[in-house]
């Protein structure tokens, strides 16, 4: 067999990742990488075939004392895959993860939609960026990161669509914009052109980071202005991303589940809404592509407005 170091077939294997991947998977994989070579020390330049399953479950305890077990959990994932082409190339004989058995979740607050009295008191106390992202994600269903990477061309104000493709699945979405959505769309500043961001700030972020770290703690500070969840200082606490779950159930990604009741509530299929919000899988998306776009327009049509909600504009 060839000898090559971890570090330089996890250099090579994440750089290949990054032409295929989303830029926030990019940079947990690249940061699970750094995490593992520290780990290993002056043994990340020695051959990778020496790498054992004892090193891989030392790990993978080290990031239990301080992660979630889901975060521990896709770390594992990322390592598997790394030694995992190492295997396929011919650098190893025995994948050392492949006997290291994943964590166990603990029981967390499960995520939920918000009730309309909550989305109220969101909008009441959040303005300018925030309540148009809040608007988006509770008429759209779509994830933070999406929603706050969109620019003006995802919009076609003339036929009232969004069109994207979402970052997690790679799907492409065109989502007929609700009534309340659109009139808030018609107040906002005609942009300068059609690659300027909806939400300026957002976008900064993301683009920065790669991740939506930083706009999930603005947020959760929302929902605490609010009264929907306690204030939380945004800095590590070696609890990982599973310490800073509220027990309420409640972020943003709880808009995605309002979007999906209110649209079963209203008694739209569930084909249509699933073709709405978009799906996880390609084994989901092709069972429903018989999903027409009059469907789609006519079950966004019965989101309710605004005014309905009992929310101002």
């Amino acid at each position: 067999m060839a000898t090559v170091t971890f570090r330089a077939h996890a250099d090579g294997w994440h750089g290949e990742k990054k032409e295929s991947t989303a830029k926030a998977t990019s940079v947990f994989y690249e940061g699970v990488v750094k995490k593992f070579l520290a780990f290993l020390g002056e043994r990340a330049d020695s051959d990778i075939a020496d790498i054992q399953r004892k090193d891989i479950a030392a790990f993978r305890a080290q990031e239990a004392a301080k992660l979630a077990a889901k975060t521990v959990n896709h770390e594992l994932k990322t390592l598997r895959m790394i030694f995992k082409d190492a295997r396929r190339q011919g650098l190893l004989l025995d994948d050392p993860c492949e006997f290291v058995d994943t964590m166990k979740s603990k029981v967390e607050a499960v995520r939920r939609p918000f009730s309309i009295d909550e989305l109220k008191a969101v909008l009441a106390v959040c303005e300018g960026e925030w309540r148009s992202l809040v608007l988006f994600g509770a008429f759209t269903g779509q994830r933070l990161g999406d929603l706050a990477r969109l620019t003006w061309s995802n919009l076609d104000t003339v036929n009232n669509v969004i069109r994207l493709t979402t970052s997690k699945t790679g799907k492409r979405l065109q989502i007929p914009m609700a009534a309340a959505l659109s009139d808030h769309v018609a107040t906002m500043d005609a942009p300068e052109s059609n690659d300027t961001p909806i939400h300026p700030k957002a976008f900064a972020i993301v683009e920065k980071s790669g991740k939506t770290g930083g706009l999930s703690n603005q947020f959760a500070d929302i929902l605490a202005a609010a009264g929907l969840r306690k204030k939380k200082a945004h800095r590590k606490t070696g609890e990982g991303r599973g310490g800073n779950r509220d027990a309420s159930g409640l972020s943003f990604h709880s808009l995605r589940h309002t979007a999906v009741t209110v649209l079963k509530e209203m008694g739209v299929a569930d084909a249509v809404i699933m073709e709405l919000i978009g799906h996880d899988s390609a084994e989901m998306s092709q069972h429903y592509t018989s999903v027409g776009g009059a469907a789609l327009r006519q079950g966004m049509e019965k989101m309710p407005s605004l005014e309905k909600m009992g929310v101002a504009q």
